[in-house]
């Protein structure tokens, strides 16, 4: 057939072909992250550090649902100690590792009997333009350039190595082999990010839309697979429960989340965000500050939109459709984030991390038979063109979005001009401001922080103590009033940063910290007055990096 002709080229070694195609998309995401290795920790990496054991020893391992990542901090910090360029290559190996996961699973699922005919040698290529459009894009940036985010990267390398691992197979004439090593990746995605308690439930839909010829098959042939993936749930769960009461142990409280119904209408809004960005990520942003949704006339509009794509989803999953096992994979793997189980922020780039490969690919696959209906086989030099312009715009994205990430002030710069009502990354602004001493225009976004807070009123005595929402009212404003003393503090203010203090002690009496800082201000403002010719200013107690910011 003409159309079977559409990407075509002359045969050569398949061996050969793939294994170029596969040095082609390790270089090409290489390349695109090269600029980010030398950019430092940012924000929460200092968090990753903190719980990494001085003596860098493995034993004991972590008890959480995040375990298997926890030791590749430890060994990345044994290995390479507290340089930012050490950890990022690795984050880099993963997210290259899981583009050529992604290429796999693609060609794989393309050579699967059900496709038998329909795409040719297009198939190797169309993977490969695929995996690229996923691997280069700047939605990933957050997951590779931001070290604290390798939990989302290294699930989505397991689910990609489960998946692909499963369709092989499926066509293998020895499936036993395969099917383990599915298992056994599913078994290191559960300990990477609990979202991947998607992948058994993907598994059983690409077994039902792509491999099986009847769904009793299901049951026939590969119920033991299916079963021994189900049971990884039970390792999610065991952690979870150890997780959770290491944390009571420690007497630590939890955060106070959205109430379910209000963050599950505020998801749909969240999600359209989600699919607009993947065609214009000139939108993405490292921190949104989304506000719950108050009223479900808010959320009217984008919930009916998202809920009509969920029941076109699950429609075409019946008819057995490679479209809808695209979408019931988008909405399943954002399941675990976007639905009735609240977390603290409704909305992070980095939750796209593996969704977005349900719109590369079908992105690349429906232009591809469009094409082929509307052209033939005419066109395919110029697909080909198109497919590679488009590789390497979204790869020059990724590397200007890197350039976002390379210092603290250049990143929150760029997210309050997205999103100025983020009170949060004002505060985190100010503290960049501050570090850099612009104390001006860091008191400035400090002022614009409790103006916007005025209203908060002290903490009643009765209000039980308890971690604050971090994007709370009551949390900005104390955060505004603690940082705006330190920047008085800096340019010698004593009375007037004991004054910030005390207010923000007002707004969150249990903090000991801004005690102990408020304590060491009135001792150098004691010595000051003491010591008045200026000798005094040498005995000021001085706060290391982490002290400093700690208020976030």
């Amino acid at each position: 057939m003409r159309g079977m002709k559409l990407l075509r080229r002359p045969e050569v070694s398949t061996g050969f072909l793939l294994s170029c195609l596969c040095l082609s998309i390790v270089c090409a995401v290489a390349a695109v992250y090269a600029n980010s290795l030398r950019n430092p920790f940012i924000f929460d990496d200092g968090v990753v550090l903190s719980r990494i054991p001085r003596d860098t020893q493995l034993w004991p391992l972590p008890i959480n649902s995040r375990w298997l990542v926890d030791v590749s901090f430890r060994l990345n910090y044994l290995i390479s100690g507290a340089n930012p360029a050490g950890f990022r290559i690795v984050n880099v190996a993963i997210h290259a590792l899981a583009t050529l996961a992604l290429f796999g699973l693609v060609l794989e699922t393309a050579a699967l009997p059900r496709f038998s005919g329909c795409f040719g040698n297009s198939g190797v290529w169309l993977a490969w333009v695929s995996a690229l459009a996923w691997g280069l894009h700047p939605y990933h940036v957050q997951s590779v350039a931001y070290v604290c985010q390798r939990y989302e990267s290294a699930m989505g390398l397991s689910l990609f190595v489960c998946l692909w691992c499963f369709a092989r197979g499926a066509r293998s004439p020895r499936p036993r082999l395969w099917f383990d090593l599915s298992v056994v990746a599913a078994i290191a995605g559960m300990g990477a990010k609990e979202v991947m308690v998607a992948a058994p439930g993907l598994a059983l839909i690409y077994d039902y839309v792509f491999v099986c010829e009847t769904p009793g098959e299901i049951w026939k042939r590969r119920k033991a697979v299916h079963a021994a993936l189900a049971a990884c749930w039970a390792l999610v769960f065991v952690l979870w429960i150890g997780a959770e009461a290491e944390r009571m142990e420690r007497g630590e409280a939890g955060v106070e989340r959205p109430e379910r119904f209000a963050y599950l209408l505020t998801q749909s809004s969240v999600i359209v965000r989600y699919i607009v960005n993947a065609f214009v990520p000139g939108g993405l942003c490292f921190d949104y500050g989304w506000e719950v949704a108050s009223s479900w006339t808010e959320a009217l509009l984008p919930a009916a939109t998202v809920w009509l794509l969920v029941i076109v989803s699950v429609y075409l999953v019946f008819r057995r459709s490679a479209s809808g096992f695209l979408g019931a994979a988008f909405f399943l793997i954002l399941a675990p984030t976007s639905s009735v189980l609240p977390l603290e922020d409704p909305a992070f780039d980095h939750r796209m991390y593996a969704p977005l490969a349900s719109i590369a690919v079908g992105l690349v696959f429906g232009v591809y038979r469009m094409i082929k209906v509307v052209a033939g086989g005419r066109m395919g030099k110029v697909l080909m063109f198109v497919a590679v312009c488009m590789i390497v715009f979204l790869g020059m994205l990724t590397v200007q979005r890197n350039r976002i990430f390379s210092s603290e002030l250049s990143l929150w710069t760029d997210v309050v001009s997205k999103r100025p009502g983020n009170l949060r990354a004002r505060n985190e602004l100010a503290i960049a401001l501050s570090e850099s001493g612009r104390l001006d225009e860091a008191k400035m976004e400090l002022s614009r922080v409790l103006d916007a807070t005025a209203s908060v009123e002290p903490w009643h005595p009765e209000w039980p103590a308890k971690p604050l929402p971090a994007n709370s009212m009551r949390a900005n404003r104390f955060r505004a009033l603690a940082n705006m003393a330190v920047s008085l503090e800096r340019e010698g203010k004593f009375e007037s940063a004991l004054e910030y203090y005390t207010e923000a002690l007002r707004i969150v009496p249990f903090s000991e910290q801004v005690r102990d800082m408020m304590r060491k201000a009135l001792k150098a403002m004691e010595a000051g007055e003491r010591q008045r010719s200026g000798s005094g200013d040498g005995e000021r107690e001085t706060r290391s990096e982490s002290e400093r910011n700690a208020l976030r």
